[in-house]
């Protein structure tokens, strides 16, 4: 498997508005912060009006299963 950096994975405040208005159309996002830590996973700091979210991005080349992963996990919580 080909391994890539989270430096290659390119997502905009656009594209990151598009996945917060398909979570939940309410949410207006106030600030877009990018966490500078860790190396696999793009992950940002989004502050709207009613809460702060946290947006992680997978690696395209891992396919599914670690988001899945992750989802089953965070219900256990």
């Amino acid at each position: 498997m080909t391994h890539i950096q989270k430096s290659d994975i390119i997502i905009t405040d656009v594209k990151i508005n598009e996945i917060i208005n398909k979570y939940d159309k309410n949410y207006k996002i106030k600030n877009i912060t990018s966490v500078e830590e860790g190396f696999s996973n793009p992950v940002f700091i989004i502050k709207t009006q009613k809460t702060d979210l946290v947006l992680r991005i997978f690696n395209p080349l891992t396919g599914s299963w670690k988001a899945i992963k992750e989802e089953l996990v965070y219900e256990l919580f």
